[in-house]
């Protein structure tokens, strides 16, 4: 039986013990401004975020593929 279907959105099945919660906050607050700054400079210059999608995206390929 299955109890991911009966989680709330965004909790876990597992709660963070006490001495991890204020890390894991600082944590969560700064991924929080990663992504507004990530949003902001997407919607203010699209075109530099598309290349450097595409130049991560080939670099990650390159690496992956040597062997």
């Amino acid at each position: 039986m299955s109890y991911a279907n009966e989680l709330e959105p965004g909790t876990s099945a597992v709660p963070p013990p006490a001495d991890l919660k204020e890390p894991l906050g600082g944590l969560r607050a700064t991924l929080e401004d990663l992504d507004a700054q990530a949003r902001s400079v997407v919607k203010e210059r699209p075109m530099l975020a598309l290349g450097m999608a595409l130049a991560f995206g080939y670099l990650l390929g390159r690496a992956l593929a040597r062997k």
